[in-house]
């Protein structure tokens, strides 16, 4: 396997989350209690948009990573580019050995990978795809669908060879 890098933006659902709640909670404590009262609902209306939208606009920033993942012949490489906001996670190498099986699961906000590892644990990557981000996770997924081909190839390839000489 020639070694692939594809640059992906990362998704932290949590920090999404816990940021938009935080922002969200104080925006309306703070408008209530040193604001002048708005009695226009259209004017309330666009004021809680602006406020809701400046909330996702920051927590999207806040929640999200950039990283380069490398598939070598040794492995998986996760090289951060930019880590998540107070966050200090090292670069992540996991060995093929290591890889139990791996999935990708999408719904209605996110799409993921999912590689589980053989120590109970797992390595995933989250993309929101509610919004246009340009980035090379579509091409990272297609290369681990490629990579289960060939696994699920040399496989048959095993069993037919072993079904041949216990016969």
């Amino acid at each position: 396997m020639k070694q692939n890098e594809y640059n992906i933006k990362i998704l932290s659902r949590n920090r999404l989350i816990c940021i938009m709640v935080l922002i969200l909670c104080s925006s309306t404590i703070f408008l209530k209690n040193y604001t002048p009262k708005i009695e226009n609902k259209i004017l309330a209306i666009l004021q809680f948009t602006l406020i809701y939208a400046t909330s996702f606009y920051i927590a999207n920033l806040v929640a999200t990573a950039k990283a380069t993942v490398i598939l070598t012949n040794d492995g998986i490489l996760h090289i951060w580019k930019r880590r998540f906001f107070l966050s200090w996670e090292k670069d992540i190498k996991i060995p093929w050995n290591n890889v139990d099986n791996y999935s990708f699961e999408s719904d209605r906000t996110c799409d993921s990978i999912i590689v589980n590892l053989k120590n109970k644990t797992k390595y995933k990557i989250e993309k929101l795809n509610i919004l246009p981000i340009n980035d090379d996770f579509k091409k990272l997924q297609s290369e681990f669908l490629k990579l289960r081909e060939r696994s699920n190839e040399k496989t048959t390839t095993a069993n037919s060879n072993h079904n041949g000489f216990e016969q």
